[in-house]
């Protein structure tokens, strides 16, 4: 029983570091995509004043602001998808699989303790 008790430890202790692991890849997640909107906004204002001054007599008004909108708009997606690439780390994949295994043994003990409390109704009557 008491080695049952230290699965349920482990198991416990392995999803609250996945949690804590995943709460903070989330957090750089945001970190980055608050980055990439910061991008966007400083190259919509910035980049569009003074590019467009400069591109406007060769290729006109309208030409010269969507060459800028699409530079701004790549630079905002390659930040956007560098942040959504971030994928679980090494220590939150290894107490994945630590739950699983605990889960999974969990799961077998639980079996075998059916089966015995089964059994020794049976032997009751």
């Amino acid at each position: 029983m008491d080695n049952t008790l230290d699965l349920i430890r482990a198991a416990l202790e392995a999803e609250r570091l996945r949690w804590l692991l995943a709460v903070r890849r989330f957090g750089v997640q945001v970190g980055l995509m608050m980055v990439g909107l910061v991008f966007l906004c400083a190259g919509l204002t910035m980049a569009h004043i003074s590019s467009l001054a400069a591109i406007e007599p060769h290729v006109g008004a309208i030409w010269a602001t969507a060459i800028l909108s699409g530079v701004d708009v790549t630079i905002a997606v390659a930040l956007g998808l560098a942040a959504m690439r971030l994928g679980p780390g090494a220590g939150e994949r290894g107490a994945m699989a630590v739950r699983k295994i605990v889960r999974d043994e969990l799961v077998r003990r639980i079996g075998v303790l059916r089966l015995l409390v089964r059994l020794a109704g049976a032997f009751r009557r």
